[in-house]
């Protein structure tokens, strides 16, 4: 498909036509929500100082000011990825791998609820806050990135259920159209598997 192809089949996302299953489906796959509770947002994604070394570089996620010990939770179901204890830049690391190609990491950690390879539902807990590493104060530095590139976390913990259409708009570099048909298949085919079992215990009962 030439270029000019890919972006009219890019266009066609109707979100509209997404069931409730769908949207389901999708947001149990793709980090959202907040991995803190009742978090104020320190410091956000993009350009900025070094709060420690003063130089100007990206910010590639998103800080919340939380205090040391404060429970994180997966913003999606998925698998842990990387668990690494460390005392220099990101300190104590955790990453979880999610569907898609989506990740999701966690820094200055002061200590990890799950190990590495553990599989990972949405809401569960992983693990605690800190201070560890280059840190200025207690905080958790979040990031999300797709296929290895840093995303704006911003719009992924503003999403929800009630919020489903906010990403579409605000994230641009992901193939959303590609990326739904990809879920409606996959709940189509559970729906049918299971009108099959319904089907098959029904004869086996009369």
């Amino acid at each position: 498909v030439n270029a000019d192809g890919d972006m009219q089949l890019e266009s066609r996302l109707d979100v509209a036509e997404l069931n409730s299953a769908v949207r389901v489906a999708i947001l149990k796959s793709l980090p959202n929500g907040a991995p803190v509770k009742n978090a104020r947002q320190s410091s956000q994604f993009g350009l900025r100082k070094h709060p420690v070394t003063g130089t100007k570089r990206l910010h590639r996620g998103l800080d919340f000011a939380v205090n040391i010990g404060t429970p994180i939770y997966a913003p999606a179901d998925g698998v842990v990825e990387t668990v690494r204890p460390n005392n220099k830049g990101s300190g104590n690391f955790l990453r979880l791998q999610h569907s898609f190609g989506f990740t999701s990491s966690y820094s200055h950690l002061q200590k990890f609820a799950v190990r590495s390879g553990a599989f990972v539902s949405k809401g569960d807990l992983i693990g605690y806050s800190g201070n560890s590493g280059l840190s200025s104060g207690p905080h958790l530095h979040y990031e999300v990135r797709f296929i290895g590139r840093a995303l704006d976390p911003r719009p992924f913990v503003e999403w929800d259920i009630d919020n489903f259409e906010c990403i579409f708009e605000k994230e641009k570099k992901v193939k959303w159209a590609s990326l739904t048909n990809k879920v409606k298949q996959q709940v189509s085919m559970q729906l049918q598997l299971s009108s099959q079992r319904d089907v098959t215990s029904l004869a086996s009962s009369s």
